[in-house]
C-alpha cells in the first residue's frame, strides 16, 4: 500500500510544478522590457566630485589641546572629510611681519592626521591694521570684522598664510559675508559694496597664488537676506553675487561659496527671490549661468538648520532636533542628486566650547561642547559611510578613494591659469568644462613619489582602469585588484594614459590597491575609470529562480514517482510457495 501522505505530496509537488512551468512560459512569451543601462557617471565640474562631508569648527577657541584632539577624532568618526577652520588675521599676525604660527600648525596637522582637508577662513585684522576711515572708531580691531584701508595689508597676510601653510592647506576663503556691514565696516551710512569686496579679492586671490600656484580660492559666502542697501546698509546675496559678476570677479575665485541654511523649511522647499530656504543656493547658479560662468563649482560653507527649542528666538527660524538630523543628511542628498556642480557642505557647526544654551546660535551644534552627540551627528555618521563606485568616470579625490595619509600625496592644478580661465569661461553650460585632452579632466589631480604612499578605491563592476602619468622620467605604480596583482610602468614622455588594471571582473564589490612602486618615481593620478556591463532584462531573476524551483519540484517528483513504483512492484510480484516435502 502506498502511503497517503507520499500521494499528497506527489499531487502537490505537480501542481506547483504545472504553475512554474505556466510561469516559465508566459515569461519566456513576453516581449523584452525596454532596459536602459545605468548612466554612465561623468565627472562634471573641477572641484565637484569630491566628499561633501564638511563641518565648521572653533578650535582656535579650544584651552585644552585634549578637547581639540577629540573634537577631530569624533568628527573623523562621523565621516567628516572637510574642516573649514577660522584663521583670524589679529591673531596670527600681532603686528607688521610678526607673525605666530605655532598654534594653527598644530590645528592644521591635528586635522591632517585624521584624513581632514582644511579650509582656511581669513579675516579678523588686528587693531594695528589701518582700517578705512569711514569705519568707526570703536569698530577697529577685534572683535569687529572691518576692511583694511590698505587691502595690500590684506594680501601680505594672505601671501604669508599660503606660503607658511602650502602643501598642508590648499583651499581659502577670502573674508566673510561681504553683503554685511557688521562684517564690513559696521556703517550704515556706508553700504557693502560688491566693487570693493571684488577689488579685496582680487588682492588677496593674487597674493595667494603668487605664493603657492596649487592654491584654490574660495570667495566669501553671502549672507542670505532680501534686504536693500536703503533699508540698514545691508544687500541681499543674490544682488551682491550680481553686482561681483559685473565687477570682473569671476577670475578671482576657483569656488563659489555660498550659506545654505533652510531656515524651517524642507530641504526639497522650491526657490524664490523673496524665500529664504535651502534651495536659495540654485538662484545663486543661475546668477553664474547668466554670466557665463557654468564651469565654477559652488561649495555651501556654512549649511544646516536651527533646533533652537520653541519659544527661543532664532533668526534662523527653528525646527525640531529630528528634523535637523533628517533634513541635513536629504539636504546633501538633495544636492547630489540634483546639483551635479556642487562639493562640499560644511555643516554649521560641530562643537563650540564655550556657546550658552540661551544662545540660538548654540543649536546648530552636531556635537555638545562635553561630547555628548546629537541626532544630527547619528545621521551624519549614518550616511557620510564609505562609497562603492558604480559604472563611469571618477575624480582623483571623488568619495571612494580613500588615501594612505593626505601626508603622503599632494593635491594639484593641472595646466596654466590661463588655460583654466579659458575654459572656464568659455561656455555657457557645463558642458565644455573638461580640459584639454593633455591635461588632467577637471585640471586637478594627486601626485606622490613616497614609497609609502597608497591609495584604495572599491567599486562594482566587470574593470577598472587609472589615468596616470609620470613626473619624472619613469616611475612605477602597483596595483592589486582583489589580490591580484599588477605592475605599470609610466614614461613622462607618455603623458597622461588610461592604464586598465582589471578586467573580467565578476559580479559584487571589488577592491583596487595603488601604491607607488618600489622602484621610485613620481606618479600623478587624475581619476578612476569602471566599466559597465550590458543591460540586465529584470525578467531573468523570476525566470532562474521559477526555473530553480522547478528543477527542485521535477527531482521530488521523479523521486517520489520511483518510490511508488518500487512499491507497486513489490505488490505485483508472484508468490513462489515451496512445495512440501513428501
Amino acid at each position: 500500500m502506498i502511503p497517503p501522505p507520499r500521494l499528497r505530496r506527489i499531487k502537490l509537488s505537480l501542481a506547483l510544478l504545472a504553475a512554474c512551468m505556466g510561469g516559465l512560459g508566459w515569461l519566456a512569451t513576453r516581449p523584452a522590457p525596454v532596459v536602459d543601462a545605468d548612466a554612465p557617471r561623468q565627472r562634471e565640474l573641477p572641484l565637484s566630485d569630491v566628499s561633501p562631508w564638511g563641518a565648521n569648527f572653533f578650535l582656535e577657541q579650544e584651552v585644552d589641546a585634549w578637547n581639540a584632539e577629540q573634537t577631530v577624532a569624533w568628527a573623523a568618526r562621523a565621516g567628516i572629510r572637510w574642516a573649514k577652520q577660522h584663521f583670524p588675521w589679529y591673531e596670527i599676525e600681532r603686528g607688521p611681519g610678526d607673525f605666530r604660527w605655532d598654534k594653527y600648525d598644530r590645528i592644521v596637522d591635528l586635522y591632517r592626521a585624521n584624513g581632514i582637508e582644511v579650509i582656511a577662513r581669513l579675516d579678523f585684522p588686528g587693531a594695528w591694521v589701518a582700517a578705512a576711515d569711514w569705519v568707526p572708531p570703536e569698530k577697529r580691531g577685534p572683535p569687529a570684522n572691518t576692511p583694511p584701508e590698505d587691502y595690500d595689508d590684506y594680501g601680505r597676510f594672505v601671501k604669508a598664510v599660503a606660503t607658511h601653510f602650502k602643501g598642508r592647506v590648499r583651499f581659502y576663503q577670502i573674508w566673510n559675508e561681504p553683503n554685511l556691514i557688521y562684517e564690513w565696516g559696521y556703517n550704515p551710512s556706508h553700504p557693502v559694496d560688491p566693487d570693493d569686496y571684488t577689488d579685496m579679492l582680487r588682492t588677496a586671490a593674487r597674493a595667494a597664488r603668487q605664493a603657492d600656484p596649487n592654491a584654490v580660492i574660495l570667495s566669501a559666502p553671502l549672507a542670505i537676506n532680501t534686504e536693500t542697501v536703503e533699508q540698514a546698509g545691508n544687500m541681499s546675496d543674490l544682488a551682491f553675487l550680481r553686482g561681483m559678476y559685473e565687477a570682473d570677479a569671476a577670475a578671482e575665485f576657483d569656488i563659489l561659496s555660498v550659506n545654505a541654511f533652510g531656515m524651517d523649511r524642507p530641504p526639497e522647499d522650491a526657490p524664490a527671490e523673496d524665500v529664504l530656504n535651502f534651495r536659495r543656493v540654485e538662484l545663486h547658479r543661475q546668477v553664474m549661468v547668466d554670466a557665463s560662468d557654468a564651469c565654477t563649482p559652488i561649495w555651501a560653507n556654512e549649511f544646516g538648520w536651527n533646533a533652537a527649542p520653541a519659544g527661543m528666538h532664532s533668526m534662523w527660524r527653528q525646527v525640531t532636533e529630528a528634523q535637523q538630523a533628517d533634513f541635513t543628511v536629504g539636504g546633501v542628498r538633495w544636492a547630489g542628486a540634483h546639483w551635479p556642480w556642487a562639493g562640499v557642505f560644511s555643516i554649521w557647526f560641530f562643537r563650540h566650547p564655550s556657546l550658552p544654551r540661551d544662545d540660538a546660535v548654540h543649536h546648530f551644534r552636531m556635537l555638545d561642547a562635553d561630547f555628548n552627540p546629537r541626532r544630527v551627528y547619528a545621521a551624519v555618521q549614518a550616511a557620510a559611510v564609505p562609497v562603492v563606485a558604480g559604472p563611469g568616470d571618477w575624480a582623483e579625490r571623488s568619495e571612494p578613494v580613500r588615501l594612505s595619509g593626505l601626508d603622503d600625496w599632494t593635491w594639484r592644478w593641472d595646466g596654466t591659469p590661463d588655460q583654466r580661465s579659458w575654459s572656464r569661461l568659455r561656455c555657457l553650460s557645463g558642458a565644455c568644462c573638461r580640459a584639454p585632452d593633455d591635461l588632467a579632466a577637471d585640471f586637478n589631480f594627486i601626485a606622490s613619489e613616497s614609497p609609502l604612499a597608497s591609495l584604495s578605491f572599491r567599486f562594482r563592476g566587470p574593470s577598472i582602469a587609472v589615468r596616470l602619468r609620470s613626473l619624472s622620467a619613469v616611475s612605477v605604480a602597483d596595483t592589486a585588484v582583489d589580490g591580484d596583482q599588477r605592475t605599470v610602468t609610466l614614461r613622462e614622455a607618455d603623458g597622461w594614459q588610461w592604464h586598465v588594471v582589471a578586467d573580467g571582473l565578476s559580479g559584487g564589490t571589488h577592491e583596487l590597491r595603488l601604491a607607488v612602486g618600489g622602484a621610485g618615481g613620481r606618479i600623478a593620478i587624475d581619476g578612476f575609470r569602471v566599466g559597465s556591463g550590458p543591460p540586465s532584462d529584470p525578467r531573468w531573476s523570476w525566470l532562474t529562480g521559477l526555473a530553480g524551483l522547478a528543477l527542485v519540484l521535477a527531482v521530488l517528483v521523479a523521486w517520489d514517482v520511483r518510490y511508488v513504483a518500487r512499491r507497486v512492484e513489490a505488490v505485483d510480484e508472484p508468490i513462489h510457495m515451496a512445495s512440501p516435502k513428501l
